[in-house]
């Protein structure tokens, strides 16, 4: 099972969560939801790595941007967690999959 997280391109203005990032390829660390924090814990007391699938923006087409390992989780608050990532390598592959408006993760 691999975890794809979903994420805008950085230069997009409408970003529903906070994204910190390394260059334009490497995901450093996102502010996110419950159900994503739950996904990131998972997969940091597995060793699972993650993938980044960072959004078609302007003239940049979809990509799996990077992989990461998931360094730490924290709450918050009620709604919020910060995952902070690790090992990051940078990839440029097409997405396996095309997430809805909205969707911020995906599992294959």
């Amino acid at each position: 099972m691999t975890t794809y997280l979903v994420v805008h391109h950085k230069q997009d203005i409408n970003q529903p969560w906070v994204n910190s990032w390394l260059g334009d390829n490497l995901l450093d660390a996102i502010q996110t939801n419950g159900p994503v924090a739950t996904l990131c814990s998972t997969a940091h007391r597995g060793g699972q790595p993650i993938f980044v699938h960072r959004c078609a923006f302007g003239f940049f087409s979809p990509a799996i941007c990077c992989s990461a390992s998931v360094a730490s989780v924290q709450q918050i608050d009620r709604k919020t967690w910060l995952v902070k990532f690790s090992n990051q390598q940078t990839l440029s592959d097409i997405p396996p999959a095309q997430p809805m408006p909205g969707q911020n993760f995906y599992v294959l």
